[in-house]
């Protein structure tokens, strides 16, 4: 070796700063892949959970108790829904329990088709049937059927 390896040699080594664990753009990286993960994991509970909804609640989630949304009125033209079991009969009105132990009188009006893998009257509801109602809710509470769809009460059994 000669002087000048020897000078280079002892020649202290620039010290290098060291690099940030984390940048911004790392930091902004890694919270959008944790919303993404949160995301996809809400997704996949979601759909775990959709099939054991309560009865009568999965299609009308956004409706109010007795499945009906509030403000109904007479004249109103919107459609309310209910879902639940047949209680009891008189003619063309019936009363249906739903999830909630609530009843609802349901008036089947001369307009109102109910079907029964057939269409049917609405005298033709009986007890212990399951019924999705759709029609205006009256100022009595009443609703004011335009189709009635029943299923059996034996019909999954």
């Amino acid at each position: 070796m000669n002087d000048e390896d020897d000078d280079l040699l002892a020649a202290p080594l620039p010290v290098r700063r060291r690099g940030r664990l984390v940048t911004g753009a790392g930091a902004a990286l890694l919270t959008v892949l944790i919303a993404a993960l949160g995301f996809l994991g809400g997704v996949h509970v979601q759909k775990a959970q959709g099939d054991s909804a309560a009865p009568g609640r999965g299609a009308f989630a956004g409706l109010g108790a007795g499945g009906f949304q509030a403000g109904g009125g007479q004249g109103q033209t919107q459609s309310d829904a209910t879902t639940g079991e047949v209680a009891s009969v008189d003619g063309s009105t019936f009363y249906v329990q739903d999830a909630s132990g609530n009843t609802i009188r349901v008036r089947a009006g001369e307009q109102a088709k109910v079907s029964r893998n057939a269409v049917a009257d609405a005298e033709e509801i009986h007890p212990g049937d399951t019924v999705v109602v759709t029609g205006r809710t009256a100022s009595s509470g009443t609703v004011v059927a335009t189709s009635v769809v029943a299923t059996a009460s034996n019909a999954g059994r």
